[in-house]
């Protein structure tokens, strides 16, 4: 809804249990829902939220209550006549916090035309009572209209409702172009940290489905996959790098049978995913497909179901209502958190996660984890001849390599020395969203990851400990 259609929106302080109250005049009334957006800061942190509220829902309730409001004498048009009331009010605080002549002229106009239109009495119109003026055929003559007074005038100046609030009024409504809902966190503005307006690039550097881990070796122009068969209840250690940025990432798996026809007993997903961040202070973000955490100065519990945006200096998180969660952290680290929620889920169903490393820049070298290990690694493909056959397997696609293709033969991957067996598969990520080709290592990953899937096995959710083990044998 336009500006000029709200009442006061920027409020500069809130205490606990105060109530707030905003009133607007929707100018499309064929819409299905409004769009409503809440920002909030303090010294350290800034808040933004967003829900899109059903019209067609609060329908039937909002006409009894409106009935119930105009059943009394005289109460015709009761809920208009209150946002006219609260608008006046509105622009009548506006008059003294208003900067220029202009700015302050529109307010008095916009006041006074609303005080005259529902006839409320305000320092910007006058009441005046006369004896009526008999006429000689017996009748009573019509009153002159009533003039406001002047915008200069000492009445006009006076306000007894309010102290000025000292900041400009911040609009409420979405704009046009902005989208409904927000993929990752903005620029800042007015210290408020805002939803961004452009979707970003994930890498395809990530751990999602059953659990599926691709890794992305730009410098190497090769994509890698493989898959870890966990138990239910395992904490895999993602990305840690502990001594330097502070960063270590670990994911729990829960376990959902096997669909009909697949070759495994059972599958698992990731259940939460835990960020830790030991630097500058100690905090942490615990995500689930219901909710997220943010535990750092203060604590904070959030609903995936809305669209929120919290800033707190090095730390934003970000989440777009039921889709995914963006933690940034300090400016040069990025993770995005998939959410995949099912309606109705069949029995292999489970709601779960799914975790991609946007941007890597703020880690160093010494990374580690499953994923982690391989930021700064590259690699190479060395080609045997012979042909060989991809096996199928969840979310992959069966491709015949043969002495025709460019890509003959069986192929090896040459990785810290290593030598890892490799064939070509298609991967699904992004929700199915994309399609990409990579190379698959077998066996939970054997020879291509340091040590063994089991060393990766942590003991509990918040466990940041360095990387005991060597590399493997050549």
């Amino acid at each position: 809804m336009p500006r000029e259609y709200v009442t006061q929106n920027h409020f500069p302080n809130y205490f606990n249990g105060s109530e707030i109250i905003v009133a607007g005049k929707l100018t499309n009334r064929s819409s299905d829902s409004l769009h409503v957006q809440v920002t909030a800061s303090n010294s350290d942190r800034s808040l933004v939220m967003e829900k899109d509220i059903s019209l067609s829902g609060q329908e039937r309730e909002t006409k009894r209550r409106v009935e119930e409001a105009e059943a009394g004498p005289n109460a015709d048009g009761y809920v208009e006549r209150l946002w006219g009331f609260l608008s006046v009010k509105d622009g009548l605080n506006g008059r003294l916090r208003s900067h220029t002549s202009s700015e302050r002229e529109n307010f008095t106009q916009r006041a006074t035309e609303l005080s005259l239109s529902y006839n409320f009495l305000t320092p910007l119109t006058q009441m005046k009572v006369e004896t009526p003026q008999v006429l000689a055929d017996g009748t009573i003559a019509e009153a002159e209209p009533t003039e406001a007074p002047s915008a200069h005038s000492d009445l006009a100046n006076q306000l007894a409702e309010e102290e000025p609030m000292g900041d400009t009024p911040q609009s409420l409504h979405r704009n046009k172009e902005q989208p409904a809902t927000v993929p990752i966190a903005g620029k800042a503005t007015n210290g408020l940290k805002r939803p961004g307006k452009k979707s970003v690039t994930l890498s395809k550097t990530s751990a999602d489905g059953d659990p599926h881990f691709v890794v992305d070796f730009p410098l190497s122009k090769l994509t890698v996959c493989f898959n870890i068969n966990g138990e239910p209840g395992d904490v895999l250690r993602l990305v840690t790098d502990h001594k330097n940025s502070g960063v270590t990432v670990n994911g729990k798996l829960i376990g959902a049978p096997a669909p009909p026809g697949s070759h495994k007993q059972q599958r698992t997903y990731f259940s939460s995913i835990i960020i830790v961040v030991d630097k500058p202070r100690r905090s942490y973000i615990e995500v689930t497909p219901r909710k997220v955490i943010v535990d750092g100065l203060d604590r904070l519990i959030l609903p995936c179901s809305s669209s929120v945006t919290v800033d707190n200096k090095d730390l934003a998180v970000a989440i777009v209502a039921n889709a995914n969660v963006t933690v940034t952290i300090q400016g040069t680290i990025q993770f995005i958190i998939l959410m995949h929620i099912y309606k109705n889920p069949a029995p292999y169903q489970r709601d779960h996660l799914g975790f991609y490393i946007a941007d890597s820049k703020g880690l160093s070298k010494d990374t580690h984890g499953l994923l982690g290990q391989f930021i700064y690694e590259e690699v190479t493909l060395t080609q045997f001849p012979g042909n060989i056959t991809a096996a199928t397997g969840n979310d992959t696609q069966e491709i015949s390599i043969t002495q025709t293709n460019p890509e003959a033969g069986h192929m090896a991957l040459q990785v810290k020395e290593r030598t890892v067996d490799v064939v070509k598969k298609s991967r699904h990520i992004y929700s199915g969203t994309h399609t990409v080709h990579c190379w698959f290592a077998k066996n939970n990953a054997a020879k291509l990851i340091d040590g063994q899937y089991r060393d990766y096995v942590v003991s509990h959710m918040f466990d940041t400990e360095d990387w005991p083990h060597g590399t493997n044998a050549h």
